[in-house]
């Protein structure tokens, strides 16, 4: 039941962008959904590393792990906080948001670095299809770095064109769904062993 929630999740990430570039092609305008999608994608995160915590925390000895991905877990219900609190004007100003997210993103940032060593020096007989999560792990710390830049040129550059470049958008919406397509297949692999955990 654990890696089918972890599927659901992951699908339904890779639908949602899938959704945003065709309305992008198709010249819809996307603001009420990017803020619907904003508001959902932290819950869907929230999801799957959960599910990534019940998994490896089950067959893995490191207790590395557990520890990385509680504190993954817990900033990113922060992140979640943080974008509904501006979502409903609730945060004293721009710059604290702003700030929030630089710093929050940071320690992400770290943290993903920090699980991607620990996967590369884990072998697959110790969790099974191990392989589909290391690609997702350097694919997702690859756009993450890529999002952090882009934002940050946008609340400090003020390069507004850069976030709302239609090109650059599709592109980087195409780019998002790599690494939850390798996490699909390891939620994917874990259910079939099973069917169930």
């Amino acid at each position: 039941m654990t890696a089918m929630l972890g599927l659901i999740a992951t699908s339904l990430i890779i639908v949602t962008n899938i959704a945003t570039v065709c309305l992008l092609i198709l010249g819809k305008p996307i603001k009420d959904w990017a803020s619907s999608v904003a508001l959902l994608s932290p819950i869907l995160i929230i999801c799957i590393y959960t599910v990534l915590f019940y998994i490896i925390c089950n067959v893995s000895k490191q207790i590395d792990f557990r520890i990385v991905l509680s504190i993954i877990i817990v900033l990113q219900v922060l992140l979640l906080l943080i974008v509904w609190f501006e979502k409903f004007k609730i945060l004293p100003s721009q710059q604290f948001y702003i700030m929030s997210i630089m710093i929050a993103g940071l320690a992400l940032l770290g943290l993903y670095l920090w699980f991607f060593i620990m996967l590369s020096n884990t072998h697959e007989s110790e969790i099974k299809a191990i392989k589909y999560l290391k690609l997702f792990a350097i694919t997702y710390l690859i756009l993450v770095v890529i999002n952090f830049v882009v934002s940050l040129s946008v609340a400090i550059l003020k390069h507004e064109s850069i976030g709302n470049d239609k090109l650059i958008l599709i592109s980087y919406q195409l780019l998002d769904i790599i690494p939850y397509a390798f996490l699909t297949f390891f939620f994917f692999k874990h259910l079939d062993e099973t069917g169930k955990d």
